[in-house]
């Protein structure tokens, strides 16, 4: 169950693209998942922000973290999955 959404539907819809250099992001976001940030994840912004579709999609990487030690409170909260930062270019409404 969704809560308010129920009933409403959405949909996405991803295509390929050739490389193209001039595209330009309207906005450029992180999408942070594995370790400390859990299956689900966080979505941040770009720091430092990136107006370049290539700079934008560069930012993708896996992220080194080590696991807590068990004396840790916050262990809790691990997610053994390897981190990883997907970057997100929105080039719609540039």
């Amino acid at each position: 169950s969704f809560g308010q959404n129920e009933g409403q539907q959405a949909s996405l819809n991803c295509r390929d693209r050739q490389i193209d250099a001039e595209i330009k992001c309207s906005e450029c976001v992180r999408l942070l998942r594995g370790g400390y940030y859990g299956h689900l994840g966080v979505s941040v912004p770009a720091y430092p922000p990136q107006n370049e579709a290539l700079g934008c999609l560069a930012l993708s990487k896996l992220i080194d973290m080590p696991a807590p030690s068990t004396t840790e409170d916050d262990s809790g909260d691990w997610d053994g999955d390897e981190g990883r930062q997907t970057a997100f270019c929105n080039s719609v409404n540039v």
